[in-house]
């Protein structure tokens, strides 16, 4: 499943479970430098309420956390992939 997750700085765009690329959301330049790329997302952790840590899930307004350790800003959107998302990949 190719799906985008936006947060308020960069874009990860996923295949499956795995951060294939990720977009700089300022100067709309995809990279496969980031540290994501390559991890496996693992879950989120819920901000909004308790805040909780949901296991291979994304939830809107949790922060991403990916298996090497990253985590990001709050989600804003799921998104489909664009043209240049794929071509990025």
């Amino acid at each position: 499943m190719h799906r985008i997750l936006q947060t308020l700085n960069s874009d990860y765009y996923m295949i499956n479970d795995t951060c294939v690329a990720v977009r700089d959301r300022s100067n709309q330049s995809w990279s496969r430098a980031h540290s994501a790329v390559g991890a496996r997302l693992i879950g989120s952790i819920r901000m909004d309420g308790p805040i909780a840590f949901i296991p291979a899930a994304v939830h809107i307004k949790g922060r991403l956390v990916f298996s090497n350790d990253v985590m990001t800003s709050p989600v804003r959107a799921i998104a489909e992939p664009t043209a240049d998302a794929l071509l990025a990949a």
